[in-house]
């Protein structure tokens, strides 16, 4: 797992009374901690090393990845390639070539990976907690608006019946690709309109979904639909966000596990609930 920032319980903050959404309030004041925060070189360590299998493994595996050290996938295991690229990383460093991290060697990955954070955080983009906090909407975006973005985005939804009375609606994510589209698997989009919409987002409890490049690909939609300008007259939808831009910020969140952001007048956060017992992960905005 990557460096964590700040967790918030968006399961239990998805609630409404009535017709009355409450998902923004609710979930601004509930701060949890993580289950999966990454470790600190300050906390008890034990040295990795060649035959180790663990989430540490992983941890240590995605760094070395991101930093250029090690080209094969974050598997957990501490194999022959994972020691070669501990060595390179040691060299570059000063550090004897063991292979194996001891806390030096474990704390200067640390270090790598939050300039490495730094270095590829899209312009504009902040993780301060109390401009997270502060935020507050300056545009908004009406049900009509977003159909029109999403037709736009290359995206729609279904919405199951049953949910007349619900401003918050659970919905079927579909992809539209010219004359064909293809539903979602496994995964719930939701929106709540109050009057306008208030946030929109995407969740799932299988982990292999939320990794998936379906399910980054549906959270780049879903944001250029939302981020959108919408001329009533003429009845015509502009994309305020290139594809571009929106691949830059879905991308960066998701390969740095970034909890909890605003960027382009929105508030966006993520969530890994990796409990066994109440998976949850999600991608969720507020424009």
């Amino acid at each position: 797992m990557k460096k964590k920032y700040f967790v918030l319980l968006l399961a239990a903050s998805l609630v409404f009374s009535g017709t009355e959404c409450t998902f923004g309030s609710f979930a601004a004041e509930t701060e949890i901690e993580s289950e999966t925060e990454f470790g600190s070189a300050d906390e008890e360590f034990s040295e990795i090393q060649i035959g180790d299998e663990n989430d540490t493994v992983v941890e240590i595996q995605e760094i070395l990845i991101d930093a250029g050290y090690l080209s094969s996938n974050a598997t957990g295991y501490f194999g022959e390639m994972t020691e070669q690229a501990v060595k390179d990383f040691q060299a570059e460093n000063g550090l004897e070539e063991t292979g194996v991290v001891d806390t030096t060697t474990y704390s200067l990955l640390l270090e790598k990976q939050q300039e490495l954070l730094m270095e590829n955080m899209p312009e504009g983009l902040s993780t301060d907690e109390d401009e997270w906090e502060a935020w507050e909407s300056t545009k908004g975006c009406g049900i009509t608006a977003f159909m029109h973005g999403c037709e736009k985005a290359g995206m729609t939804f279904s919405v199951p019946t049953g949910q007349a009375d619900n401003n918050h609606k659970l919905c079927k994510f579909v992809f539209i690709n010219g004359d064909s589209s293809t539903s979602l698997k496994d995964a719930t989009f939701y929106y709540c309109v109050n009057p306008l919409l208030t946030y929109v987002g995407l969740y799932t409890e299988d982990i292999e979904v939320y990794e998936s490049d379906d399910f980054k690909e549906a959270c780049i939609r879903f944001m250029l639909a939302y981020n959108v300008d919408f001329d009533s007259d003429n009845m015509e939808a502009t994309l305020n966000l290139t594809r571009e831009r929106a691949e830059e910020i879905v991308n960066y969140c998701f390969d740095y596990e970034i909890e909890h952001c605003v960027v382009d007048n929105m508030r966006i956060r993520l969530i890994r609930r990796t409990d066994e017992d109440d998976e949850y992960y999600s991608f969720h905005i507020e424009y």
